[in-house]
């Protein structure tokens, strides 16, 4: 069964920028999902981190969600 997360990370692929909304919101939705003690998760608010104080990439934000489905999908 597929997460509100995953079913978002679907929903994003085909997207070519993700806007600073878009990967917060989906970051928002993996921390309900999954754990936020996870080293992906901090990996996570790192780049969210980056993204809004220092004007990071959000679909760096994006990636680091991805890599956290992965670390709860093994």
């Amino acid at each position: 069964m597929n997460t509100l997360t995953q079913t978002m990370i679907a929903n994003l692929e085909s997207v070519d920028f993700l806007s600073k909304t878009q990967a917060a919101e989906l970051a928002q939705q993996a921390f309900k999902d999954y754990s936020k003690r996870s080293k992906a998760a901090k990996a996570v608010m790192q780049a969210i981190y980056d993204m809004t104080l220092a004007g990071g990439c959000p679909n760096a934000v994006f990636n680091r969600v991805e890599e956290l489905v992965a670390h709860y999908s093994k």
